[in-house]
């Protein structure tokens, strides 16, 4: 789920249809079959809150009816949205990374990987904080992808062109092998 970006085009499709006095609007969950839909129900918060409270609803408001619906503090939800790198409403980002094969990157070869690394590495950080929360699992460990998939998109192609047979065999033998598990 990315509420950063579902948040930010939400709020001005409910203050347009506000200040049109339309009554019926529809909020729907779009994506691909590799998140399970609750994990999105913290976006959809933003949608409702603005049907019960009008314009007068607040960002503060979201993350507070969010975090009653999901049990997903603020800053675990900020974390999440970490995985599109705050690039508005691509997908291709995380899941490029994800699911791109190391040996062929693309999706993402335009990506600072050094700026990847961090950012998904803070996101880490914050996810490793909440052991005892359900998704806990799910989130830690497709960060833990994603990051090494950003050090290999980093490296393999440039320690390749420069023969570096150390690094290829090591990862061959190792990295593939962790990356696989």
């Amino acid at each position: 789920p990315n509420f950063r970006y579902t948040y930010d085009s939400t709020k001005p499709a409910m203050e347009a249809a506000i200040d049109h006095n339309i009554k019926t609007v529809i909020a729907t969950l779009w994506g691909g079959g590799d998140v399970d839909h609750f994990k999105a129900l913290d976006g959809l918060c933003a949608f409702s809150e603005y049907c019960y409270k009008g314009k007068e609803c607040t960002e503060d408001d979201v993350y507070a009816a969010a975090t009653q619906i999901s049990g997903q503090p603020k800053e675990f939800i900020d974390a999440v949205s970490e995985y599109y790198l705050g690039y508005i409403g691509s997908v291709r980002i995380g899941t490029g990374f994800f699911y791109a094969d190391p040996m062929f990157n693309l999706l993402n070869y335009d990506v600072d990987y050094d700026e990847a690394i961090k950012r998904y590495t803070n996101a880490l950080n914050v996810i490793e904080k909440y052991k005892t929360h359900k998704y806990y699992t799910y989130y830690s460990s497709l960060f833990k992808v994603v990051i090494e998939k950003a050090r290999i998109f980093k490296s393999l192609r440039k320690e390749y062109k420069a023969g570096n047979r150390e690094y290829l065999f090591e990862f061959a033998d190792n990295t593939l092998p962790k990356l696989r598990r």
